[in-house]
Formats: structure tokens, C-alpha cells, sequence
């Protein structure tokens, strides 16, 4: 079992990736996906952030609580300066929450809670992607406003998005402001 929660892990890491990927650039191939991110899956990112746990974080920390003694390590290599300290904090949250839930013989240590999430970040720098993002997101805390956060990358879908609805390609715009510039 603890490989189909190995494999499991690494989908949702994937899918969630994925989803991201597409819901902020797939609106530049078509009508059609800039109406999909629009109506299905804006709403679906919108509503699931109300909730008090990300959905994709929390099967992930699930999984990982209940078989990362049995799980193969991550191919990565990982050491302190990878360590990710504002989204250990950020998992770390969702995974509290998750214990709250069951009875305090099931709770795990804090040596366990964090080789669980140090395990979750071994795993999102195998796919490079989320874990340059979260460096990258790092980087920007200090501006006033986080343009990546979730809220910054929704508003920044759904511009794209309208845009490419009403005719007017981003990538048209911003050939046109480049050729004006140079």
C-alpha cells in the first residue's frame, strides 16, 4: 500500500502543479480554455480557498501521515538551505488542523510532524516547479503586495483570460507594447 500512496503522492504534487500552470497560461492557446478558466475552474479555486484547508495540501499531508515511515525517500537532494521555512509554517498549519481532529493518542511529535513536511518539500523540489515558485514567491514578500500569491495568481488568470475572451490575445498586447517600445 505505502507505493500507491508513493505514486499518489507524486499525482497530486503533479495535478497541482498542473492546474496552476493551466489555469494562468492555457488562456493564451484558446477561447475555450480562457472561458473554462473563467467559469469552472476560477470558481473551483475561489471556493476551495474559503475553506480552511487546500484541498491538494491536505490529501497530500493525509497520505503522508499515515505511511511516510514506509515510503521510499524522494530522489532529491535536499538539504537546509532548501528548507522552505514560510511553507513549512504553511503546512504545517494545515497539518494541525488535520490533527485536531483525532484523539490525542493519534498525534504526532514535533520531530514527526516535521520529517512529514520536510518529506512534502523533498517531493515538490523533485518537480522543480512549486518549489522555484515558492523561492521566487519568498522574493517577493517584501514588496507591498505578493503578486504570487493565490489571490495574486487568480487576478492575474482572470485578466488574461478576459483578455483573450474579448478578442484581444496577451500575447498580441504585449508584442504590440514591445515593438513600441523598440
Amino acid at each position: 500500500m505505502n507505493y500507491l500512496a508513493y505514486i499518489a503522492l507524486h499525482i497530486l504534487t503533479l495535478f497541482h502543479s498542473l492546474i496552476w500552470i493551466f489555469f494562468i497560461f492555457g488562456c493564451l492557446f484558446s477561447k475555450t480554455i480562457a472561458k473554462l478558466n473563467l467559469f469552472i475552474i476560477l470558481p473551483f479555486i475561489y471556493f476551495s480557498y474559503i475553506n480552511n484547508q487546500h484541498p491538494f495540501v491536505i490529501l497530500k499531508l493525509i497520505l503522508l501521515r499515515k505511511y511516510y515511515k514506509d515510503l521510499p525517500d524522494v530522489p532529491v537532494d535536499f538539504d537546509e538551505k532548501d528548507f522552505n521555512q514560510t511553507e513549512y509554517e504553511d503546512a504545517l498549519i494545515q497539518l494541525k488542523i488535520l490533527e485536531d481532529n483525532l484523539s490525542s493518542q493519534n498525534k504526532l511529535t514535533s520531530e514527526e510532524k516535521r520529517n512529514i513536511l520536510v518529506y512534502y518539500q523533498k517531493l515538490e523540489k523533485l518537480y522543480v516547479l512549486p518549489h522555484y515558485f515558492n523561492l521566487l514567491k519568498i522574493h517577493f514578500d517584501g514588496s507591498f503586495q505578493n503578486p504570487l500569491t493565490p489571490q495574486g495568481l487568480l487576478i492575474l488568470g482572470a485578466i488574461l483570460s478576459a483578455y483573450t475572451m474579448s478578442n484581444k490575445s496577451p500575447i498580441t498586447i504585449v508584442k504590440n507594447i514591445l515593438s513600441k517600445l523598440f
